[in-house]
């Protein structure tokens, strides 16, 4: 067995150039191949980048849309407690008797101007 694993040893000294070329073509597939997977993760991390800065422009955006609900919101609530005390104030200026009244009176002031004319 040890003169087996001479002779191995003594055939690959002997043919310095051939195990070259036998290595040659897996390290230029192995180079081709780690060349390309650099180029992939360059990419990927340009497109990485490009999509979290329109992630933060969208989140920009939301937090203005937000702040601007936000104010609506508040007018609108404003607007309706406004609306209710105004209803309020006109329910206590005229019940319906306060109302009749008046309507009859003005009924009653107008049949008079008109008997003047």
């Amino acid at each position: 067995m040890n003169n087996k694993v001479e002779h191995q040893v003594g055939d690959t000294q002997a043919q310095p150039g051939s195990d070259l070329k036998v290595l040659e073509s897996p390290l230029k597939l192995l180079w081709e191949r780690t060349r390309r997977a650099g180029e992939l993760i360059s990419q990927l991390r340009q497109e990485k980048h490009g999509l979290q800065e329109r992630l933060s422009d969208i989140e920009q955006e939301l937090a203005r849309l937000k702040e601007h609900l936000s104010q609506k919101e508040d007018q609108v609530r404003k607007l309706t407690t406004d609306l209710a005390q105004q209803a309020a104030v006109d329910a206590v200026m005229f019940s319906d008797g306060d109302r009749q009244m008046l309507t009859t009176k003005v009924k009653d002031l107008l049949a008079k101007l008109e008997g003047y004319l």
